[in-house]
């Protein structure tokens, strides 16, 4: 490499200012933009990275981010090399003038219009003072076309595209920001040498722990409902990007400074509104959807009132210029909907949302039900109990009889047979069921794939349960199924084994004693805890002497193993 070329690689990163690096769209386009090396793309996967080892070494940093904080944190933030806190009008524009490019972004803040407008107009009175050219970038968003007209009456899916933004309109609650973006373009014109402008009209963000469709993330995690709300009819087409796409656009606009001063930052996904619920909701949540009047929505106090102008806006766009000038290494260009399986893990990854799964095995009377219902409601972990699936397999082979499956030979009858057997051992509890032989986890097929097997769950009285799922898969589903690799929920929790002694209701004194034990299976990251097993006079310590249990409050008498976390502090 020539010594020319060597200096160049090595020359002084450009100094970044942006604007709230706290709040949750400008930390990742920090993050991201710090990364970012001169003359490579900042690549988050991890094959491509190895590949590119050699070159990125040799690269200098490409940009130091320095900016805003809303209020003073101990929390680390090591992409951002400054911080300023509550600075004065004169000082914040000196810090201004020290950097090259300068970012607002007010995509997620209203209050910070008014900021970013002084700033674009305090710096271009300044342009004589400038020791460099500057570059000014508005992030701004897709709201301020939310009132637009179609192009084409009788041709409404005719999409806009960034090339015809002086024909936008802004949604109501949004005319601050299209003013300031008017602003922007119009200072820009006067000196573009010296001081560049550009306008960023940025889609619904979306990834790396959500912002704006948290709620549906939340709702579909914790699983208080059984059906998640979507509120209207749902046919409304919205916009979107990728974070770390939106901060990929950023970047390209700084590298290339290209001739079009406003531009469109959106995927190629056209979903409705019920469709980005309905992905979230089948990969995250119980899998169903309910739509409800969009009154309703303001009856939701975690929703703000940005937050619900955002889900009723319904736009066709294209994001022509980025696509045509730009070589955009996209992380989700497809959207949200195609892409939620990768969403959903950033998501957990981001807020520490780990599967934590347990299994509570004990003969009747020593509180299985009552602690497997308050450790559940601790930790919002999808709880499998017996009834609720006898219950399901009975409905099933009720409904595989009534409608059976023309393609297959003798289903009804085979239907109906597993379905008497069922009732049969339901009536003798369980103890002549012909398959007690068979403990298999991955019998266990659909709770522990889905939602449970993202956020984890709590097995009671599994071993029946495991009986009823191979029952029905080996006599119904067929061989197909049988071939199937068996899944375990973790390598550390082996397949449960049946309780020593007779299944059953126990003998009188077997009941009243008070070493009766309950057995927890407890499986978190690590080696298998020792306290995996625990005395019933260890778990409760108002045991009464007859063995029974007071469980209010059961998940905090429960001595937990070590590691195992209190709470989802991000929910």
């Amino acid at each position: 490499m020539s010594e020319p070329q060597q200096e160049k690689r090595k020359s002084t990163p450009k100094r970044i200012f942006l604007n709230r690096v706290d709040s949750y769209s400008s930390r990742n386009i920090a993050k991201f933009l710090s990364k970012s090396k001169a003359g490579v793309v900042a690549d988050d996967d991890e094959e491509e990275e190895g590949q590119k080892e050699e070159e990125v070494s040799q690269c200098s940093q490409a940009f130091q981010v320095v900016g805003t904080v809303c209020d003073p944190s101990n929390e680390p933030r090591p992409y951002v090399l400054e911080e300023y806190c509550h600075l004065d009008r004169e000082i914040l524009l000196s810090k201004l003038m020290e950097c090259h490019v300068v970012i607002y972004n007010i995509s997620q803040d209203a209050e910070q219009v008014e900021e970013a407008t002084w700033a674009v107009k305090a710096l271009h009175n300044q342009t004589e003072q400038f020791s460099s050219p500057k570059l000014f970038i508005l992030v701004s968003s897709v709201m301020t076309w939310a009132s637009s007209r179609p192009l084409d009456p009788d041709d409404p899916e005719l999409p806009f595209t960034d090339d015809i933004f002086y024909c936008r309109r802004a949604h109501p609650s949004f005319k601050q920001h299209i003013d300031l973006e008017k602003t922007v373009v119009k200072i820009g014109k006067s000196n573009r040498e010296i001081f560049s402008t550009y306008v960023v009209a940025s889609g619904l963000q979306y990834g790396m722990g959500e912002e704006i469709f948290h709620y549906f993330f939340k709702e579909s995690w914790l699983g208080k409902e059984a059906e998640i709300s979507v509120f209207g009819d749902g046919t409304n087409v919205i916009p979107t990007i990728h974070i770390r796409d939106l901060a990929s656009v950023l970047q390209n606009v700084i590298d290339h400074q290209p001739r079009p001063y406003y531009l469109l930052a959106v995927d190629s996904s056209h979903c409705c509104m019920e469709e980005l619920v309905k992905a979230v909701a089948f990969v995250l949540g119980p899998g169903k959807i309910r739509k409800r009047p969009f009154e309703d929505i303001y009856l939701i106090q975690d929703l703000s009132m940005r937050e619900i102008d955002s889900f009723r806006v319904n736009l066709q766009m294209e994001a022509v210029t980025i696509n045509k000038l730009f070589s955009i290494n996209w992380h989700c260009e497809s959207g949200l909907v195609d892409n939620v399986e990768l969403v959903v893990e950033e998501y957990r990854q981001a807020r520490g949302l780990l599967p934590l799964r347990l299994c509570i095995l004990g003969p009747p009377a020593v509180g299985k039900s009552s602690l497997s219902t308050e450790i559940c409601q601790h930790y919002k972990l999808h709880h499998i109990t017996l009834k609720e699936t006898l219950s399901e397999a009975i409905t099933w082979l009720e409904e595989a009889v009534k409608n059976p499956d023309p393609d297959a030979e003798d289903s009804a009858a085979k239907a109906q047979e597993l379905l008497q057997s069922l009732h049969d051992s339901v009536e003798n509890d369980g103890s002549d069921c012909p398959l007690n032989d068979c403990f298999y986890w991955s019998s266990v097929a659909k709770p522990l794939h889905g939602p449970s097997a993202l956020k984890g769950l709590l097995l009671q009285k599994v071993v029946l349960v495991l009986v009823i799922f191979r029952f029905i898969r080996d006599r119904v589903a067929g061989a197909a199924d049988s071939a199937e690799t068996p899944r375990h929920p973790s390598p550390h929790t082996p397949p449960p084994a049946p309780l020593g002694g007779a299944q059953g209701v126990p003998r009188p004194a077997e009941r009243h004693s008070s070493s009766r034990v309950l057995h927890v299976r407890w499986d978190v990251p690590g080696p298998p805890p020792e306290e995996g097993v625990q005395e019933a006079s260890d778990i409760d310590p108002h045991a009464t002497s007859n063995g029974s249990s007071r469980c209010g409050g059961a998940a905090a008498l429960l001595r937990a193993p070590p590691g195992w976390p209190s709470s989802f502090p991000y929910l």
